[in-house]
């Protein structure tokens, strides 16, 4: 108990990465995973996410707040991915997201300009 008070005193403290290593040496990879995001971490969560998915503990739990971190990973991550010119990954990221990715990848390709080339050229 004392050290999820001090996960909460590092989160309080701008130490988001040490609060998200103490999350997870306590096995706590739900909360390990929400510490990355709100540090703005999002390609270390992106991989975190992808390495619980491989784990022999198996993926995350289905609570509606892991699926949320989950869309909100896919999300965060495939912004980097357009910010850093890799479209391709960022739309694979987009339709990790649902209805929220969707709307994100047509705002990337409207960025990109080519919106309506590119669903001509998918027909």
């Amino acid at each position: 108990m004392n050290l999820r008070r001090y996960c909460e005193h590092c989160s309080s403290r701008d130490l988001k990465k040490r609060s998200a290593l103490v999350h997870l040496s306590l096995g706590d990879r739900v909360s390990c995973l929400d510490a990355l995001l709100s540090a703005r971490m999002a390609p270390l969560a992106a991989r975190f996410l992808q390495a619980c998915s491989e784990s022999p503990q198996g993926p995350l739990p289905d609570t509606s707040h892991s699926l949320v971190l989950q869309e909100e990973t896919a999300l965060a991550y495939a912004r980097h991915l357009f910010d850093c010119g890799n479209s391709a990954a960022a739309f694979h990221y987009c339709s990790r997201a649902d209805e929220k990715g969707e709307v994100l990848r047509r705002e990337m390709e409207a960025m990109m300009g080519g919106g309506r080339r590119r669903e001509e050229a998918e027909e």
